[in-house]
C-alpha cells in the first residue's frame, strides 16, 4: 500500500507538465478541502486549509504560469518567424492595382459584395509567392447572379 501511494505521488508530480491536469487536480483538491472543512465544522473543528497553499493548488498554479509563459513565448517565436519569412515583392505595382489597394484600405470597399485585403498565398518548397498582398473589392453592380437548373 505504501508503494502505491509513493507511485501516486510521483505520477502527480510528473503530470504537472499538462495544464489540463493542473486545472482538474486543483479543482478536485479545492472541492475536497471544502467538503472536509464542512464535515469537520459540523463536528466543531476548524480544518479549512488555505487553497493557495503549495501542497493544494499553489504548485498547480505555478506550473500553469510557467507553461503559459513558455507557450506564449513559443507562439511569439512562431509568429515572428512566419511574418519574417513572407517575401516582399520588389516589382513596381501597376497604377490601377495601387489605386484599388488604396480604395480597399481606405474603406471604400465596405459595401462591396466581395472584399479581399492583403491576400498572400505561398506554396511549400517555393520561394516566390503565388499571390502577394492582393487587395480587391467587387461592388454589387459587377456581380451577376445565375441559377443553375
Amino acid at each position: 500500500m505504501r508503494n502505491i501511494t509513493r507511485i501516486n505521488d510521483v505520477i502527480k508530480q510528473v503530470l504537472l507538465v499538462f495544464p489540463h491536469f493542473c486545472l482538474g487536480r486543483g479543482l478536485m483538491d479545492m472541492a475536497k478541502n471544502q467538503a472536509m472543512a464542512t464535515l469537520y465544522q459540523n463536528l466543531g473543528e476548524d480544518r479549512f486549509e488555505n487553497p493557495l497553499n503549495w501542497n493544494m493548488v499553489g504548485k498547480n498554479l505555478f506550473a500553469m504560469t510557467i507553461q503559459g509563459a513558455v507557450m506564449f513565448g513559443l507562439t511569439l517565436l512562431i509568429q515572428y518567424k512566419s511574418v519574417k519569412s513572407l517575401p516582399t515583392s520588389s516589382d513596381e505595382e501597376d497604377e490601377d492595382v495601387a489605386r484599388e489597394r488604396e480604395r480597399v484600405h481606405r474603406g471604400g470597399a465596405q459595401n462591396d459584395l466581395l472584399r479581399i485585403c492583403d491576400l498572400t498565398k505561398m506554396y511549400r518548397m517555393k520561394k516566390t509567392p503565388a499571390v502577394a498582398k492582393i487587395c480587391v473589392g467587387v461592388p454589387a453592380a459587377e456581380v451577376k447572379y445565375t441559377h443553375l437548373k
